[in-house]
């Protein structure tokens, strides 16, 4: 048996990632010693997880702000008022769609699933997806090559982002998931090509009550994934309650699947045996 970790808090022991924040934002940062100042940070958070010798450590997992912005901004998705073009996101652009500017409203904040945290909610209309660049594969190098950790990259699942963000209509869906399914595709197979083993997908939306067509989705997307990338393996993670349909989740097409055993009231324990 070994042991893993499915994410580590990114604000530092001592909230020095709040910190670096307010003083970037402020203009006492220089926008050079803020990613100096976050980078070791998050080397911080990855050695103490190693020291602790905990075997299996997420990469990835870290964000300069939220975790579902950084897919987002990942896949190029940010909306027309505030002139991205193309090619990686700026600081100025991620943090503008995060709180706004004087051209343009911040993105909607809303509460991720059942906790305080609240999430940046992606905006899909008439933008074409593109990968800006591959934030895991940075990540996973940092990791191995700083302190020797070969680390289980941590993405946000494909169903789980298309159901939390806004501005397509319920019959697009089909279509959102064919646009960003060669993305997400791409993401494994260059994970894949660096020697990734495992990669941690997340989809919490599995442990809310889902509909007949939402499973044959899900299914779709991982049927294709492991087929396109057959030498990455999936660890499908839920969490924040039990799984409505243990069966077909656990028939799901991947190498793994996460359960809540804390927060469930002991029906996925039940669901198992």
């Amino acid at each position: 048996m070994k042991s893993g970790n499915l994410g580590y808090p990114r604000i530092g022991r001592g909230r020095e990632w709040k910190k670096a924040l307010e003083a970037y934002w402020s203009g006492m940062l220089e926008e050079e010693a803020f990613h100096a100042e976050l980078k070791a940070i998050r080397l911080s958070n990855l050695k103490a997880q190693q020291d602790r010798g905990i075997e299996v450590i997420p990469v990835g997992d870290f964000t300069y702000y939220d975790h579902v912005l950084d897919t987002a901004a990942m896949f190029g998705l940010v909306p027309g008022r505030f002139g991205y073009e193309e090619g990686e996101l700026s600081l100025s652009t991620y943090y503008a769609m995060a709180r706004g500017n004087r051209e343009a409203t911040a993105c909607e904040m809303t509460k991720w699933f059942n906790t305080n945290y609240h999430y940046i909610v992606p905006e899909l209309t008439d933008i074409k997806p593109v990968l800006t660049r591959n934030r895991l594969l940075d990540a996973y190098r940092e990791a191995k090559s700083e302190l020797g950790i070969e680390g289980r990259p941590v993405l946000v699942g494909l169903f789980t982002f298309l159901k939390l963000s806004k501005g397509y209509a319920r019959n697009e869906l089909d279509g959102w998931i064919d646009r960003l399914l060669p993305l997400y595709a791409q993401v494994l197979r260059e994970l894949e090509a660096e020697g990734v083993q495992w990669v941690q997908v997340d989809e919490p939306i599995l442990s809310t009550t889902l509909e007949p067509a939402d499973l044959n989705h899900i299914a779709r997307i991982y049927e294709r994934l492991t087929q396109e990338v057959p030498g990455i393996k999936l660890l499908l993670q839920t969490y924040f309650e039990s799984v409505d349909d243990y069966k077909t989740v656990v028939s799901l097409p991947v190498h793994g699947v996460g359960l809540d055993f804390v927060h469930d009231g002991g029906r996925n324990l039940q669901a198992v045996r």
